[in-house]
């Protein structure tokens, strides 16, 4: 049974709050977009991706693209402000955290989004991802994200809740879960840029868009490891059984 503490960090996950600095702005979108481009476009009109418990901007945005949303969440609380803030759910289950059996039938989904979970301490991370794989299609796809030690949210405060990965536990975790062949992105954060640049107050938003997180967009797969600060995965059909 979870905590009330538990819940309330679920909720904060699920809301997330766009008080933040510019330079957490701009971590998290091209997070967003990273995980958003590795789903990609629905295969169908039907095409259903789950998103496992992800903050609900992800949701919003596969729903653009065209996706029939389906969600989980671990908290009665955090599902309430999913629905409040999300897109339309074609369905919405709750599960108990301590209990992660997933009420879907095996093989149904074409994709499984999920950004954040991965890091919560209170999840079995092995259990989830057998889970993921049975409700994945022959040729579906799980993208997921991975904060590593280099995140700013790092801190010995948030090491409490959060499970931060380095990158030599990333590699290490992913050959015993046997995921097969692993498409990684390095989401990087330039810090001189986004502290000494993009805090001048000449700088406008769309220029600073332009000038450096469009390039970071398409540069993020030839990051090396080491100045990751979120690793987004992608686990295709190379999935072993």
């Amino acid at each position: 049974m979870q905590s009330m503490q538990t819940s309330d960090d679920l909720i904060r996950f699920v809301k997330q709050d766009d008080n933040v600095s510019n330079a957490i702005w701009f971590l998290r979108t091209l997070e967003w977009e990273w995980t958003t481009r590795l789903i990609g476009l629905p295969g169908n009109p039907n095409g259903r991706v789950l998103d496992v418990a992800s903050e609900v901007r992800v949701s919003s945005l596969l729903f653009q693209k065209g996706w029939n949303i389906w969600r989980v969440d671990f908290s009665k609380e955090s599902a309430i402000h999913a629905r409040k803030y999300g897109p339309k759910f074609t369905g919405h289950v709750i599960i108990d955290p301590s209990q992660l059996n997933f009420s879907f039938n095996q093989n149904s989904f074409e994709a499984v989004v999920c950004v954040g979970p991965f890091d919560f301490k209170f999840l079995n991370k092995h259990v989830l991802l057998t889970e993921i794989k049975k409700l994945l299609k022959a040729n579906g796809k799980c993208v997921l994200s991975m904060a590593s030690d280099k995140s700013p949210y790092c801190s010995p405060s948030s090491q409490k809740k959060f499970h931060y990965w380095s990158s030599e536990e990333i590699d290490r975790v992913l050959k015993e879960w046997k995921v097969g062949k692993v498409k990684r992105m390095n989401v990087p954060q330039p810090s001189f840029i986004y502290s000494k640049i993009f805090n001048n107050r000449y700088m406008n938003k769309s220029i600073f868009n332009a000038l450096v997180t469009t390039p970071l967009l398409w540069l993020c797969p030839y990051f090396p490891k080491k100045v990751g600060k979120y690793v987004i995965l992608c686990l295709n059909k190379g999935f072993d059984s």
